[in-house]
């Protein structure tokens, strides 16, 4: 028997993927790994994208697009696993510790957005991007993520559901 996916699902897919493409490039820009000392290695960018993602969840709130986008995430690390080597063996159990830190760092982000604590955010940006003592850095940081969280609220509905993010460069 053969499953297909609903037209519904494809829409929410596409534009995921969209939205996804657009927190990889925020994600990936050099003033992170250059100017504000996230390391630029797999980690790092894993941390940045975690974090990249974690506001546009924040944003979506519980719809079938965040859903959509939880699953291309994944999706893709699945696939970069599997490109740097990783065998098919070991790629379940990798995504799934992946998926453990991903939700970790979504509660810590959530919750200090939400209670507005800049203390909480860079304590949690301290842990999970730096992991090392860099407070400056991780202010700077916390600046952005506020000012981020800010733009993706002041998002229309309508914009995001097209797949669009007209985000600032850092």
């Amino acid at each position: 028997m053969r499953f297909f996916r609903s037209k519904q699902r494809k829409h929410w897919d596409q534009i995921a993927h969209g939205l996804y493409s657009a927190m990889v490039e925020q994600s990936r820009q050099p003033v992170f790994y250059a100017e504000l000392g996230v390391p630029d290695t797999l980690e790092g960018r894993f941390d940045m994208l975690c974090l990249h993602i974690s506001l546009l969840l924040r944003r979506l709130g519980s719809c079938e697009l965040t859903q959509a986008l939880v699953d291309v995430m994944f999706a893709d690390m699945d696939v970069n696993l599997r490109e740097s080597g990783v065998s098919d063996l070991r790629v379940g159990p990798k995504v799934r510790k992946m998926a453990e830190a991903f939700y970790g760092r979504l509660h810590a982000y959530e919750a200090a957005l939400d209670g507005n604590d800049r203390d909480g955010l860079i304590q949690a940006l301290l842990r999970n991007l730096y992991r090392a003592p860099d407070h400056a850095a991780a202010s700077q940081i916390a600046t952005y993520v506020f000012g981020l969280a800010r733009q993706l609220e002041e998002s229309s509905d309508q914009s995001l559901q097209g797949g669009h993010l007209n985000l600032e460069r850092p």
